[in-house]
């Protein structure tokens, strides 16, 4: 990423160029059909995106100003996954942990010599020293016979971020304990038809554990952002493997709800109709 900008109303002039080299690789282990282990590393590279880079105004709780010092953000991160198929069970789980390295958060500073504009503090994108981001996600399917099938998921991820002085405060937008639950039942049709009818409950928890940055975004709630869940259906019919279609009606009970950190409220009830072919 890089641009080059002069000065102008107020604004610094621009002239940045990030380059970045990542690395990955990958061991798996198979016992025949039944079950794989891997273990991977990955690394990664984002530079600061526009808004972060050059950002200038009120943005509704703070006054944010650019930082020309402004650099990438670097992790370095380890998964191991492992799935099983034993009888009617499919098992499925995963664990992460990523180290990061001059992570982009914000901090007070002035904007020609004021700290307040507007009576709101003067901000700026700045790098941090360093953070860990670790979780898992586990998910269980079990064959109940007779074409009816349960499944589950769980997902969790827990993220610290390091700041100068040894001080240290949760990292930005990091979701709660959220899942799904699901049951389905497949039937077979005439002609190489095939169908299926599911219904399904997403979730997530509560979540209170704020950085600074969460407690002045607009987009979390104070006190942090509500648990939810909804009802969800599906039906769905496919065959001669060349046509797929499915309806979904999603948000049963119309219940009001919004991911952590969306600035908007997901969808009240609503329905979705895809239709796909193959040739």
């Amino acid at each position: 990423m890089a641009g080059d900008a002069p000065a102008q109303a107020g604004l610094p002039a621009a002239d940045f160029s990030h380059l970045g080299h990542v690395a990955m690789g990958a061991v798996q282990y198979s016992v025949a059909d039944t079950a794989t282990v891997a273990l991977s590393f990955e690394q990664g590279f984002r530079a600061p995106n526009l808004q972060e880079a050059v950002q200038l105004g009120d943005t509704g709780k703070f006054f944010h100003v650019p930082n020309d010092d402004l650099g990438p953000e670097k992790s370095n991160t380890f998964e191991l996954l492992a799935r099983a198929r034993l009888g009617r069970f499919d098992l499925s789980w995963a664990g992460y942990l990523s180290l990061l390295d001059d992570l982009i958060i914000r901090e007070p500073t002035t904007h020609e010599g004021q700290a307040e504009i507007g009576g709101k503090d003067v901000m700026r994108n700045a790098n941090a020293e360093s953070g860990l981001l670790s979780g898992m996600e586990a998910g269980v399917g079990v064959d109940l016979g007779s074409g009816f099938s349960v499944r589950g998921q769980a997902s969790y991820a827990w993220g610290e971020e390091y700041r100068d002085g040894g001080d240290s405060v949760p990292l930005s937008r990091i979701p709660p304990l959220f899942g799904l639950a699901a049951l389905r039942y497949d039937v077979s049709l005439p002609d190489r038809w095939r169908g299926f009818i599911e219904t399904y409950g997403r979730w997530a928890l509560k979540q209170e554990r704020l950085s600074p940055e969460d407690e002045s975004d607009v987009r979390i709630p104070d006190g942090g952002t509500p648990g939810w869940w909804t009802w969800n259906a599906r039906v769905g019919l496919s065959g001669q493997g060349h046509h797929r279609l499915v309806l979904a009606v999603e948000n049963l009970l119309d219940r009001q709800y919004k991911y952590h950190g969306s600035g908007v409220y997901a969808a009240g009830t609503n329905a979705i109709a895809s239709y796909e072919a193959s040739f």
